[in-house]
């Protein structure tokens, strides 16, 4: 007994598994970017304007890298995740597994 919806017919009714397939594709493509420009942006940092501030201030820089590249790539997964949520609601709620 399946749920209707199963496999990758779509997050939402009416999406096809193609437009599934290309958001996914589109968001690992902008995972990749976020995370290359995060990485670049922390050498570029450490390698040109790192000696003109204090360790302190050296630390704070990279750490709001290292908290923005996360929360970005969260943000763009989050609604992803949460569109598949549906599909598996009434199993949990009847333990049809």
């Amino acid at each position: 007994m399946g749920v209707e919806g199963d496999g990758l017919k779509g997050a939402a009714a009416g999406t096809s598994g193609a437009n599934v397939l290309q958001e996914v594709k589109v968001r690992i493509m902008a995972s990749l970017g976020l995370v290359t420009g995060g990485a670049i942006a922390a050498l570029l940092y450490l390698g040109f304007l790192a000696t003109r501030f204090a360790w302190y201030t050296n630390l704070a820089v990279l750490l709001c890298i290292l908290i923005a590249v996360p929360a970005a790539l969260v943000a763009l997964w989050i609604q992803w995740g949460m569109s598949f949520g549906g599909r598996f609601a009434r199993r949990f709620r009847h333990d049809d597994w």
